[in-house]
């Protein structure tokens, strides 16, 4: 895992997928898609709002608190949220890298 910063936080990337964020104001969330986001709505998990005061939102929830009881269990849903990023990321054609500026 590669920890760089995005977002003004820093992001968790694996295999140049980013699967975790952790956000400026110290919340952690976990990449969901359709396969895991139910599982982190009904713990009340809320979704990443790069933006305050926006609507925004990006397919990362927080992380349920009861998670954070064991690294046995924070892992499995670390291993989850990999799972969902890399299952997101085949759905989308990769970026284009960006100009640099002279």
């Amino acid at each position: 895992m590669i920890p760089r910063p995005v977002l003004g936080g820093p992001g968790m990337f694996k295999g140049g997928v980013m699967f975790v964020i952790l956000s400026r104001k110290d919340r952690f969330y976990m990449k969901v898609d359709e396969v895991s986001q139910r599982d982190y709505e009904v713990l009340g998990s809320e979704p990443f709002r790069p933006h305050e005061g926006r609507n925004m939102t990006m397919a990362y929830l927080e992380v349920p608190v009861e998670t954070l009881d064991g690294p046995e269990e924070l892992a499995q849903w670390m291993d989850r949220a990999w799972e969902a990023a890399k299952r997101n990321a085949t759905k989308k054609p990769k970026r284009q890298p960006r100009a640099k500026r002279k």
